[in-house]
């Protein structure tokens, strides 16, 4: 097969969608037959590569073209000129609407659509109303959409309903082993701590203050600690981790034991998870919830929300809480950090469930897809 990856997500800081990215390149490099070619585009500034590139962790490093609007007029002029030169296959992009509108020969395209939060959790922004224009047709011209739940799949077949259940098909995301305990420097964590200003004891939220991901429950949830618990909590501190606070003022008179980090290095992530009392994640939608499980495979204890896909991911392994509600999450908290044997349960739950989700089996699944597809569409020929 002549595979054509859109890689474009590494050449931004790295998120969910950088590490699926990542995993998907990882993968595919191992499991890929000697006859297949596989080519990764970087996007405007970038030139086709063989060369896998995963070393981007973060904003530092990223090269970004600073002119807007220009890497989508690289996806729709430059790249279909590139899939017609190489006469590809199959052209799959990670990145939910970054496709080509024209058919370009007979070339299929797949588009991984992690989630509808471009439709239920953004603003009515000019951007947005593009962004979800441009979500529309990627779905009405893929091949094959791929997700990350049978939840997303669920909210993609209800907001297009011209879609059939066959062209959705579910692919779950696994687990980077450098997120494995055995695998973690714990030694480096004070080191760690000291880089990014941390302190006390601290419990990890990571989103930062993008709306959806709900931490400004948790900036109520400190609020109720200090005032009730002082005693307790002058030990711990809340280090949220991720980009500045979007289109608004960061609240103001935080407490004192609040810290947004910023992008993390990406080494340092696994560390600061291992390393956190709790892992908070209070989002209001997830495709997946990939940081649960990263958390999880840590050996650190999980609260998160009982909203969109994180039950079906976190099965038992974690405690969901309704994502409204700061007084439970405060009552949870304390449960946890009294409770030895309850804390320990949980640790051992995740360690299990991490267990069934792999990236090296999701991408061999992909794979199958792949050839499936093809071997389809030669036939039709």
């Amino acid at each position: 097969m002549k595979i054509a990856i859109d890689a474009s997500a590494l050449t931004l800081p790295i998120t969910g969608i950088g590490r699926y990215t990542q995993q998907l390149i990882k993968q595919l490099n191992k499991i890929k037959k000697s006859k297949d070619e596989i080519i990764y585009f970087w996007g405007a500034g970038y030139k086709e590569s063989d060369f896998i590139r995963d070393d981007i962790q973060t904003s530092k490093h990223t090269h970004r073209n600073k002119i807007k609007g220009f890497q989508t007029l690289w996806e729709q002029f430059v790249l279909p000129y590139k899939i017609s030169k190489y006469k590809f296959d199959l052209y799959h992009t990670p990145r939910d609407k970054n496709i080509p509108y024209l058919k370009i020969n007979n070339t299929l395209i797949f588009v991984t659509m992690h989630d509808t939060l471009v439709f239920s959790h953004r603003s009515n922004s000019i951007s947005n109303s593009i962004n979800k224009l441009r979500w529309h047709r990627a779905a009405k011209i893929a091949d094959k959409i791929i997700t990350v739940s049978n939840n997303s799949k669920k909210d993609l077949l209800e907001q297009f309903q011209f879609l059939n259940k066959e062209q959705v098909f579910v692919n779950y995301c696994g687990v980077d082993d450098k997120f494995l305990k055995k695998n973690i420097n714990i030694k480096l964590l004070a080191k760690i701590k000291a880089k990014y200003g941390i302190k006390k004891k601290y419990f990890l939220a990571t989103g930062s203050t993008e709306p959806v991901k709900n931490n400004k429950l948790l900036l109520e949830v400190m609020k109720l600690a200090n005032k009730y618990f002082e005693k307790m909590f002058e030990n711990y501190e809340l280090i949220i981790v991720g980009p500045e606070w979007p289109g608004e003022k960061e609240p103001r008179k935080l407490a004192k034991n609040i810290k947004f980090t910023g992008y993390v290095e990406e080494e340092d992530l696994p560390v600061l998870m291992s390393g956190a009392e709790i892992f908070l994640f209070p989002s209001l939608y997830e495709g997946f919830g990939l940081p649960s499980l990263e958390a999880m495979a840590a050996e650190t204890v999980v609260i998160t929300s009982n909203s969109s896909s994180l039950p079906e991911v976190i099965g038992e392994a974690g405690i969901m809480l309704d994502p409204n509600s700061p007084q439970i999450w405060l009552d949870s908290i304390i449960n946890i950090l009294k409770n030895n044997v309850k804390r320990q349960k949980y640790i051992n739950l995740g360690k299990k469930r991490i267990g069934k989700f792999s990236w090296q089996h999701s991408v061999e699944e992909l794979y199958l897809l792949y050839e499936k597809a093809v071997w389809r569409a030669d036939s039709n020929k």
